[in-house]
């Protein structure tokens, strides 16, 4: 017989990557036969045992910024621990025990194509570089479980995963010609990476007129040149193939994904280029 004894981990920045947990730190094993086997056999037995997670272990999230703890505590207080409205069932979300998991971003929508009262609940996790990911099986059961004690008896849920988005940005800069080129596009980049690098909201536009605008701000800056959103897609990325022009307003300003997709800045030190022209 073999039992295995396990302790939970409940402190911060629990998450970890797939095949990451791998080392056994102290096995205690006891062995009922102890005289028929020789202490050879058992120590080659201890020291045969492996560990591995096949799959990620995510459910932890950073802290929310004070503009989403005040959001989320003004709609939660509105709820009641109840969900009749949309906003409830995304406050509840929010709400779930930290030992059943976390959610980083969730949106909720009516099923168009259900003629009853069904609603699609899209929900991501955060992987453990901070980085945006689908929520794991076990995380979407908890959330299952723990809606069904609030939700309207003629509610159905169908919780699924939005679709990432990746993208980067490129700018071209007219600097001071007394100005250091190299501390220039450091303050550049580091304006662009604190507008660009906020979690967003799943469906939520971003406007490049604010990069513009920060830009501009940057005190060896004289003129912005061109400011550029595009598409990421393939591995390390996600796969989604995404159209910048044609989700774009009129004249390129406000860039804005489907519904039930979120725009994602992976990897800023690499995804955002700046130019001196």
């Amino acid at each position: 017989m073999l039992r295995i004894v396990y302790r939970a981990n409940t402190a911060e920045s629990v998450n970890a990557g797939a095949n990451r947990i791998v080392r056994v730190t102290s096995p205690i094993m006891d062995f009922v036969d102890v005289l028929n086997l020789d202490r050879s056999t058992r120590r080659f037995i201890a020291s045969s045992l492996e560990v591995s997670n096949s799959e990620p272990i995510i459910g932890d999230v950073s802290l929310p910024n004070v503009e989403e703890v005040k959001l989320r505590a003004m709609a939660n207080f509105a709820a009641q621990n109840r969900a009749v409205t949309k906003q409830d069932y995304v406050s509840m979300t929010y709400a779930m025990p930290a030992n059943f998991g976390a959610i980083k971003r969730c949106t909720i929508q009516k099923d168009r194509d259900s003629f009853k009262r069904n609603l699609n609940l899209y929900v991501l996790s955060e992987a453990p570089d901070g980085t945006l990911t689908r929520a794991n099986s076990t995380i979407k059961r908890n959330l299952r479980t723990w809606l069904n004690s609030a939700r309207m008896i003629n509610d159905t849920i169908d919780i699924l995963d939005p679709r990432i988005i990746n993208y980067g940005v490129r700018y071209d800069i007219v600097i001071d010609e007394n100005a250091n080129r190299h501390q220039a596009l450091r303050e550049s980049q580091l304006v662009v990476e604190e507008i660009t690098t906020e979690v967003r909201e799943i469906g939520e536009p971003i406007t490049v007129s604010d990069i513009f605008k920060a830009l501009k701000d940057v005190p060896a800056v004289v003129d912005v040149a061109n400011v550029e959103i595009f598409n990421k897609a393939g591995a390390p990325y996600s796969e989604i193939l995404f159209s910048i022009k044609s989700n774009s307003s009129e004249g390129g300003r406000v860039i804005t994904p489907p519904s039930t997709a979120i725009l994602e800045m992976k990897y800023p030190q690499i995804d955002i280029e700046g130019r001196i022209v």
